[in-house]
């Protein structure tokens, strides 16, 4: 990906580290090049390759967020609470005992015949982190729709194919599940053991039956 870049970019066909100077350049618009390209190569091959065992196959995005530690001398600005310094300052102070991290939203595209893509990450940034730098604050729900639509405006997955999006019960929102609707995707989420159901007249559900 980083050697299209480089040549699409006559400017910079010469140096890339130049490239990655430019303040136009983004590694993100690598990773997204480079995904898509990869994507169409596996979907167009699929068949011939044997990747592809049925005449409706089924892909699988699975989301989550990940937490990526780092010690009490970290640099990073992002932390979702103070770091174990500030504990060792102030003993018995156990709230703010945890370390710093950052968050990241990752989607993984697993195919048919059990090949893995990884999408490109979506960073999320604490209220406060996002207010220093001047950024607007998006929830992680609404990143996973960002994956979600953008996997649906590549288009590049063969036809006809259903895809299914799993994700932990922090995503489990009606906004998420509008997506993937839009999309055309089916959306897996365990619920939460607080969530309430109601039948079409509104009336509470307190017993399940399940019917295999």
């Amino acid at each position: 990906a980083i050697a299209r870049t480089t040549v699409l970019g006559a400017r910079y066909r010469g140096s890339v580290s130049r490239l990655s100077r430019s303040p136009t350049f983004h590694t993100r618009d690598v990773f997204v090049a480079a995904c898509r390209s990869f994507i169409a190569s596996v979907a167009a091959g699929g068949t011939q390759r044997g990747i592809v065992h049925a005449k409706r196959p089924t892909w699988v995005l699975a989301i989550d967020d990940v937490s990526t530690t780092r010690g009490a001398f970290t640099k990073i600005a992002n932390g979702l609470s103070k770091s174990r310094r500030y504990a060792m300052d102030h003993p018995g102070d156990k709230a703010h005992a945890r370390q710093k991290s950052h968050c990241f939203l990752l989607a993984v595209l697993l195919g048919p015949g059990g090949i893995r893509i990884p999408l490109p990450r979506k960073t999320w940034r604490t209220r406060e982190y996002a207010r220093q730098i001047r950024k607007s604050y998006v929830t992680k729900v609404a990143l996973a729709c960002e994956v979600v639509r953008d996997l649906a405006k590549w288009n590049l997955l063969p036809e006809p194919t259903d895809v299914v999006v799993v994700a932990d019960n922090i995503f489990d929102s009606a906004d998420l599940a509008r997506a993937c609707r839009k999309a055309g995707f089916a959306l897996i989420t365990p619920a939460d053991s607080r969530r309430q159901f109601a039948d079409g007249s509104g009336t509470l559900i307190t017993r399940y039956t399940y019917t295999p």
